[in-house]
């Protein structure tokens, strides 16, 4: 699943005068489905349903 933008993040990069290679994109999402899970599992830790930026 892709979380990104990749228009986005290139935009991004342009700003700082970088450029963004083609696997960047993809490692991006799995950082972000990481931290995600790590979120869910404390939303459930904590009795919860909703995500919370504490959470994070």
């Amino acid at each position: 699943m892709a979380y990104i933008k990749k228009t986005e993040v290139r935009e991004f990069a342009k700003r700082k005068n970088l450029r963004v290679s083609g696997d960047f994109y993809a490692a991006l999402d799995q950082l972000v489905d990481w931290y995600l899970g790590k979120a869910a599992e404390r939303a459930s830790g904590n009795g919860r349903k909703t995500l919370k930026a504490v959470d994070l």
